[in-house]
This record gives structure tokens, C-alpha cells and sequence, in this order.
């Protein structure tokens, strides 16, 4: 298909990634959102998640190689560093960046959200540059430059093949001159994870698309890509997951996006709970409600309630479905999914 002939087939001929995680999250959601035009007030969770991003992209603005290669050699008096003094160099570095006139840290429990993602993120690059300076036999400044700062931070990329374009937080140029590409997840208490969700593979694999065809890179190979999360409840701390090319992945990816594209176009806004409970899947919708629902910006126009009333509703719902499958001595396995429900459940 030609570009023009794209251009002119759909009515968003260009699509952000986070449109169609929209989209395959909640149709509704998507049609209030890009459709009607409805703009969400930038609640306290989007302005951390700002200003965290903030932080993490100016620190490499604030921290110069000469000061880096300095770090990893001796001190004039004569002390040689330890990775906790870089790591403590690191945090204040970046705490010094933290708007304390910020309204949203007039509570305590943000400014300690915003310093574990600190803590976390200078963790991982203490972690990088000390393997660097291993496997290189000793870091020079030019090293540093090449291997440990990003070849690119925050830089919006597109693929015109896919119509796709998204923000990059970060790309990495590695020793063997292939690319990694980081995606940062600083929400409040991840737990530590051990395999990606549909929409994080779906994000991956759309942003690995957009960097080769962007580089010109021919070998899919040639570029991996890693979820940084700097804010888990337990485990790994910070938990990384990587995710490589795979071909399969890369063909499930195109067909979802064509997909989405022609189900936009067709005016296909549902709510993906009507239609369980049309077949029958009370709890599934009554989990979906309460994981996507209750936290929506969109509640009150879209169910016709305040939130706090259908939150309620949906509560003593999934307590009366419950109470039912204990009386039928099921497990809880096969009351709830054990997975956040989405639009299908293709792998990608």
C-alpha cells in the first residue's frame, strides 16, 4: 500500500503508540479521547511521571564525562571509589533536580515516589558503567561518551511503512555497535515482573520498528529493547525485562495495527465489558470494570455515574460473584483471570 493510498483509506492515517494502546485497552475510551476531542486534566500520577522523566533526561545533561572518568579513578587525596560513592554522586545529582515548590510535594509519600525511582535509576547506571569499565579494561573519556551516555534521549521517531510514531526515552549505543532501546515504567508499586503484557510487547516491538526504519538498519537483530522499572514493591530492584526481534512478533504487530486502524475507521467505539456479559462472563467484565473502569477518566460519561457510585456497584458486584463460586467450591483461579483482560489475547 502506498503512502497516499494509506493516507486516504483511514481517517487517522498516523497513529502515536499510545493511541492504540488506547484503543486496544478501551474502544470508548479511544472515541472520548482522539474522537471527540474530551482532554484529561493532567492528574498528580501524569505531573510525577513528568517530572520523573525530567529528571532522568537532564542527568545527562548535569554529569559530564570528565566528572564520570574522574568517578572511576582515584580521588587527589588518594581514596579510590567505591560504586556506592558513585551511586550516592549519582542521587544527588538528580535529587538536586526535584521541584520541591511543586504543589504535588506538599505530600511527603511523592517526594519518597520520585527519590525510589531515583535510587533505582542511578542503581542501573552505576551497574552499566561499572560493566563497561570491566569489559573495556578501563573506561577513557571518549568511551564514556560513546558507550555509557545516550545516543539519543526522548526523540520522537516514526515509521512511515506502519504510520507510526512514538517518543523514545532513550537509546543506547553498545560496545558491539548494536542499539538498545529503554522504556522507563515509573508508576507507583510495580511488582517485579518476569514476562511483559500484550500492550508492553505491542510497545516494543512498534518502537524497535520505528528505530530501524528511522537508522536505516537492516538487521532486525541489530537493536534490542528493555522496560526499566524504577518503581517495584519487590524482587529485582530495578526490575529490567528485556525483549528481542522476533519475526512472528514483528508480523502480529502490523496486522494489529492494521486492524485497529480499520476498526477505528468503522466507527467500532464498544465497551469491551457488554460484550462478556453478553456471553455470559459476569466476573470477567466485573474485573475489567474495576481494573480499567474505576480508574477512568471517562467514567461519569461513559457509565452515567459518578465514579464513587459505580465503584461501589462494581465492588459489591464482584463480592456477590464471589460469595456465589464459594458456595459452588471453586478456586479462586477460576474466579478471576489471572491476567488484565484486553481486547483479545494475541500474543505479540
Amino acid at each position: 500500500m502506498t503512502e497516499e493510498e494509506h493516507a486516504t483509506q483511514y481517517r487517522y492515517p498516523w497513529m502515536s503508540f499510545t493511541a492504540i494502546k488506547t484503543y486496544e485497552t478501551c474502544p470508548r475510551r479511544f472515541k472520548y479521547r482522539y474522537v471527540d476531542g474530551c482532554e484529561v486534566e493532567e492528574n498528580v500520577r501524569m505531573e510525577r511521571g513528568s517530572i520523573i522523566h525530567s529528571i532522568f533526561e537532564n542527568f545527562f545533561t548535569d554529569i559530564n564525562p570528565s566528572e564520570v572518568y574522574n568517578m572511576l579513578q582515584k580521588e587527589p587525596v588518594g581514596k579510590e571509589l567505591t560504586d556506592r560513592d558513585i551511586y550516592k554522586r549519582f542521587v544527588t545529582i538528580m535529587k538536586a533536580r526535584i521541584p520541591n515548590d511543586n504543589p504535588i510535594f506538599v505530600d511527603s509519600e511523592e517526594v519518597k515516589m520520585v527519590e525510589k525511582n531515583i535510587e533505582a535509576f542511578a542503581k542501573l547506571e552505576v551497574k552499566r558503567l561499572l560493566k563497561l569499565n570491566t569489559d573495556l579494561g578501563g573506561l577513557g573519556k571518549d568511551d564514556i561518551k560513546k558507550y555509557w551516555f545516550p545516543y539519543a534521549l526522548e526523540k520522537r521517531y516514526a515509521d512511515p511503512a506502519t504510520r507510526t510514531y512514538g517518543v523514545l526515552d532513550r537509546v543506547n549505543l553498545n560496545v558491539d555497535g548494536n542499539f538498545t532501546l529503554m522504556d522507563y515504567k515509573t508508576g507507583g508499586g510495580h511488582d517485579a515482573k518476569e514476562k511483559l503484557a500484550s500492550y508492553e510487547k505491542l510497545q516494543a516491538r512498534i518502537y524497535m520498528n520505528m528505530f530501524r526504519e528511522a537508522e536505516g538498519i537492516k538487521d532486525p537483530k541489530n537493536v534490542n529493547f528493555y522496560f526499566a522499572f524504577t518503581n517495584v514493591k519487590n524482587g529485582r530492584y530495578p526490575n529490567l525485562l528485556p525483549l528481542k526481534y522476533h519475526r512472528y512478533g514483528e508480523e502480529c504487530m502490523r496486522v494489529k495495527v492494521e486492524k485497529y486502524r480499520a476498526a477505528i475507521d468503522a466507527g467500532m467505539f464498544n465497551r469491551p465489558p457488554e460484550k462478556w456479559e453478553q456471553n455470559g462472563e459476569l466476573r470477567r467484565a466485573l474485573f475489567y470494570k474495576r481494573k480499567i473502569c474505576c480508574s477512568c477518566d471517562y467514567t461519569e460519561d461513559c457509565w452515567g455515574k459518578p465514579r464513587d457510585v459505580f465503584t461501589a456497584e462494581v465492588n459489591i458486584g464482584l463480592r456477590m460473584e464471589n460469595e456465589k463460586a464459594h458456595n459452588k467450591q471453586l478456586s479462586m483461579s477460576d474466579i478471576l483471570p489471572d491476567e488484565e483482560p484486553s481486547l483479545n489475547d494475541d500474543e505479540v
